[in-house]
């Protein structure tokens, strides 16, 4: 059974190890010309400069190639992208949901840059900009992410049956556990979707009428971290072999193994339905037999059963789209035909450079005496020089005999001539008036009107990274409802519910299979960063929703808004301008002012009545401003009155002053200081309902404050 096994797996792997070898036949003009323009980009080409001329100044390289194209990419990626879903149904509930998928798949991407720590949008457009091909992978990894969430759940439901919480409802112990669960998953556990941009170099494809039907990463990898990952060893020649063999080196002598090399050739084969991890040691995958050791093998259901074309999980872009089928021209990078160009450019500057150094320091000459003699050494018999011992002419070396200066000539007109020609070619890359260089023009109409016909030229470009954007958006979507089957968190400006648009930033966004309902189509909004085009889209559409030609949301949506959002935006601002509202906002504004100002005034009347000893309502006894012992307090609360609660006492010993100043309430007396004399109560006196006021200092009447109440620092004295 184990033999069967083996020779089922050789043949698997030799199998795929022929598909791999044709895949490298059939790209390779396509991997050459990768090379070339990685050495045209970061200055890898060795110029040609004669030998001797090399002692006077390096070779020149222009920056022109990495310039232009990290400008490129730069406006290409200055906005992130938008993902823009379109309504599928009619009504708040549809609108709503299309607003939550646009949100949750930005914030997902998002997040997915900050786990991987590293821009894979940017590095995805630079590889589409510079080489006319880019691909991203996505994949999901709940299994792996969420490993901690079966164990934390398992506990959970112990605790729930068997544990301290066993003994709560049903109902509670559904809430709870879902309620944990979910929480785990929002905050612990990774997110479980990983995203990573592939080199082009190292993918190759078969692509047919309905996408791609093989898809292969032939790529070099750390082999210590492969190794272990994938429970595999080395023997002693290097190749990669299972840990269980006899040959197999223990992993301190792996490195010897290696022999200066640290890493390993990996192959991953992705068919409609399977996946296959080849790992190759140093040398092994050309060889005729045990070329490769198969480290991982999986079914998957990325691939679509009808057209067995793969959904997932690359999104291959292509450049500059050509009429060609062939790999190195079907998609084309801005550099493409200009490659030449620099490297000529870089001999023409090379060339000036050290002429310049000639022409800037003095050379000399050898000049013979008149009367020297010639060695025949030296001469042949007719009178020319012999070839069997050259004279060498180096740069600065100085002869013997008699010497003189001499003037070296100087580069002629071809020269400068070459190099401006050669950069009016470079030009077209990108155009100057895209690289901010104005002309001497007084007409923004005719730098708007170049701005734009200069970008012209990489609209092919981004429709191709819109859509291979788009599709891995909705790999992604179909990953979370088929692969992974439940709520998947990110964090960004959610939509709450209908009616609620948005919530504040850094919420939490969650959506589920529930959400996706099987609709897996959307749109990616990517515009280069260029205002003076952009102000001519907003007037185009703004004349074309004038004339009736287009809806307003059509516009909203062609210039990458959201309906929704601007819509509910708009009749905010409408509602918000009516008289009606305004009347009851300033209602409202003046009701808290007043409200304010009544909580300062009572402020301020605690305060003072803190300072000359009057007791808060409910104060505690002995505390500060507390009543003093044997003054009662009203039923409910309120001031201490003088004399019994509530009778009249109370008027009385005050002149029906308490009614006249404080709203019948009375005022509180406070407890006789130092100096004061004590207040007694008296009797009721006068008509049935209390005595008339009587103003302060009258004839029987209480007696001024100023000469009973001494005066309270910080305050004025009472007149």
């Amino acid at each position: 059974m184990a033999t069967d096994l083996a020779r089922r797996d050789d043949r698997q792997t030799g199998l795929a190890l022929e598909l791999v070898d044709s895949l490298l036949k059939d790209f390779q003009e396509r991997d050459e010309l990768y090379r070339y323009i990685d050495a045209v980009l970061y200055g890898g080409i060795d110029t040609k400069v004669p030998a001797g001329y090399r002692k006077l100044a390096k070779p020149q390289h222009n920056p022109l190639a990495i310039y232009f194209t990290n400008t490129i990419t730069a406006a290409l990626t200055v906005d992130p992208p938008t993902v823009q879903f379109p309504v599928t149904g009619v009504g708040e509930a549809a609108q709503t949901n299309a607003t939550l998928r646009e949100h949750f798949f930005d914030a997902s991407w998002e997040r997915q840059e900050e786990e991987a720590e590293a821009p894979l949008f940017r590095r995805f457009t630079h590889a589409v900009v510079c080489k006319g091909e880019g691909v991203l992978k996505t994949l999901p990894r709940a299994r792996s992410a969420w490993s901690g969430y079966t164990s934390f759940s398992q506990e959970l439901h112990k605790r729930l049956t068997e544990g301290d919480l066993k003994k709560l409802d049903t109902d509670s112990k559904d809430r709870m556990y879902h309620h944990a669960t979910e929480e785990y998953k929002k905050t612990v556990a990774p997110y479980p979707i990983k995203s990573t941009d592939v080199q082009p170099e190292t993918f190759y494809y078969w692509k047919g009428e309905d996408g791609i039907t093989l898809a292969v990463e032939h790529k070099r990898v750390p082999y210590l971290e492969t190794l272990v990952r994938y429970g595999l060893a080395l023997d002693r020649d290097g190749r990669v072999v299972p840990q269980g063999m006899a040959q197999a080196l223990p992993a301190e002598d792996w490195r010897a193994a290696m022999s200066n090399t640290s890493s390993l050739l990996m192959d991953e084969i992705w068919t409609w339905n399977e996946c296959l991890y080849m790992l190759s040691g140093q040398d092994q995958f050309t060889r005729s037999a045990n070329r490769a050791t198969k480290a991982r093998h999986f079914r998957h259901t990325f691939g679509d059963p009808v057209t067995r074309s793969l959904r997932g999980p690359y999104a291959h872009c292509l450049g500059t789209t050509t009429a060609s089928r062939l790999p190195e021209r079907a998609g084309l990078g801005v550099l493409y035909g200009f490659l030449d160009l620099f490297v000529y450019l870089d001999e023409l500057l090379s060339v000036q450079r050290i002429n310049a150094i000639l022409t800037g320091l003095a050379s000399f000459k050898r000049n013979r005496p008149p009367n020297a003699g010639t060695a025949d050494s030296d001469y042949g018999d007719d009178g020319r020089i012999s070839t069997r011992q050259p004279v060498t002419i180096e740069p600065g070396f100085i002869f013997p005999d008699d010497v003189g200066p001499i003037e070296m000539p100087r580069a002629g007109e071809a020269l400068p001539a070459s190099i401006a020609q050669v950069r009016e070619f470079l030009d077209l890359i990108l155009p100057k008036v895209l690289q901010g260089v104005v002309d001497t023009t007084d007409s923004g109409y005719q730098l708007a009107l170049a701005a734009r016909l200069g970008r012209v030229a990489f609209d092919p470009m981004v429709a191709n990274v819109r859509r291979a954007a788009a599709r891995r958006v909705s790999f992604e979507s179909w990953c979370i409802e088929n692969e992974i089957g439940e709520t998947v968190y990110a964090f960004g400006t959610p939509v709450a519910k209908p009616g609620q648009r948005s919530a504040p930033a850094g919420s939490v966004l969650a959506i589920g299979p529930d959400d996706l309902n099987g609709v897996h189509r959307y749109r990616v909004y990517l515009e280069p960063e260029d205002k003076a085009s952009e102000l001519v889209e907003v007037r185009k559409h703004a004349e074309m929703v004038q004339a009736g030609f287009e809806s307003r949301s059509m516009a909203v949506e062609a210039l990458g808004g959201n309906w929704e959002e601007v819509d509910l935006a708009r009749t905010i601002e409408r509602v918000m301008e009516t008289p009606e509202v305004q009347s009851q906002l300033d209602r409202r504004i003046l009701q808290k002012i007043g409200a304010a100002q009544q909580e300062d005034v009572a402020a301020g009347d605690a305060a003072l009545m803190g300072a000359v000893g009057v007791g808060a309502p409910g104060a505690v006894p002995g505390a500060p401003g507390a009543p003093p012992p044997g003054v009662p307090v009203p039923p409910g609360g309120g001031q201490p009155m003088v004399g019994q609660p509530g009778g009249p006492e109370a008027g009385a010993a005050l002149g029906g002053m308490g009614n006249e100043f404080f709203g019948g309430q009375g005022l509180p007396i406070a407890p006789p200081g130092p100096g004061m004399p004590a207040i007694p109560a008296q009797a009721p006196t006068g008509p049935p309902g209390g005595l008339p006021p009587v103003p302060f200092g009258a004839p029987g009447g209480i007696p001024p404050p100023a000469q009973q109440v001494p005066p309270v620092p910080g305050w004025p004295p009472i007149q």
